[in-house]
């Protein structure tokens, strides 16, 4: 039974790539799109300019079945949505999917389950359940972001609200914070992989873990102003057949991660 799902899925990926080839490259020759990535680690790794990670093997494993040849760029995410937002490249990666970005980006489905979580200095005695937890603490997050929308959900929720700092990045918050500079009731907003990643990297011991405030899925965006909807479904055909197979599963708990589908 196992052999014929996998026999099932390959026949889906090669009538995808079929389909695609017809569709985006509109004849017997393949086109190129062009994907601009941020250096999100660990989902998108920016490695000398070189991508890893499973988001820019996932989609090399799609362009590859579909005899497309795809360039990943690692780009100023800002810049990069709106390069793709006015048609200047074809997709997206690592996005996650709101109701203001429908209107210009087709998504696929979730391919990473992750989190955004609280951490706070080792002998913090914070342990985060819910919004009024952190009532009193000065909070850094990277903003503008889709962190940092979930922080000001949370705090808004809080009267007086806690102060939330927004910084340039990710690393810049938890060194403010083993440095004390969020006081001494401080504390960090980040994604939890993301946060585990630097945390490893930097060989950093004095940072905990302190509680989930929400989970959120990543996706792969397409540009509405690049593509058709039949040029995104049969793309997104591609990485379904993809999934099915089981590879894509494969990739993702590779790196440590959770499959979204």
């Amino acid at each position: 039974m196992q052999q014929a799902r996998r026999g099932a899925a390959s026949a889906l990926l090669r009538l995808a790539a079929g389909t695609v080839l017809l569709a985006l490259a509109g004849g017997a020759r393949a086109q190129a799109m062009t994907f601009l990535i941020d250096d999100f680690p660990p989902f998108s790794v920016d490695e000398n300019d070189r991508a890893s990670g499973p988001f820019p093997e996932i989609v090399l494993k799609v362009c590859a079945s579909l005899k497309l040849a795809c360039e990943l760029k690692f780009h100023p995410w800002r810049r990069a949505q709106w390069l793709a937002e006015t048609g200047r490249v074809d997709g997206l990666f690592v996005m996650l999917r709101t109701p203001a970005r429908e209107a210009q980006y087709y998504f696929s489905g979730p391919i990473i389950q992750t989190s955004y979580s609280v951490f706070a200095p080792r002998g913090s005695a914070l342990k985060y359940q819910r919004p009024d937890d952190l009532r009193g603490y000065t909070i850094g997050v990277y903003g503008p972001a889709g962190t940092s929308a979930a922080a000001e959900r949370v705090v808004a929720q809080l009267t007086p609200a806690p102060q939330l700092v927004l910084e340039m990045d990710n690393p810049t918050a938890l060194h403010k914070l083993l440095a004390g500079r969020y006081g001494e009731r401080g504390a960090v907003i980040v994604n939890t992989d993301l946060c585990h990643w630097i945390l490893g990297r930097e060989h950093i011991d004095d940072v905990k873990w302190v509680g989930e405030i929400q989970k959120v899925d990543y996706q792969i965006a397409l540009s509405r102003k690049k593509l058709s909807q039949h040029q995104a479904d049969t793309f997104f055909a591609a990485l379904r057949a993809l999934i099915d197979s089981g590879q894509a599963r494969a990739i993702v708990e590779k790196y440590g991660l959770k499959p979204a589908f």
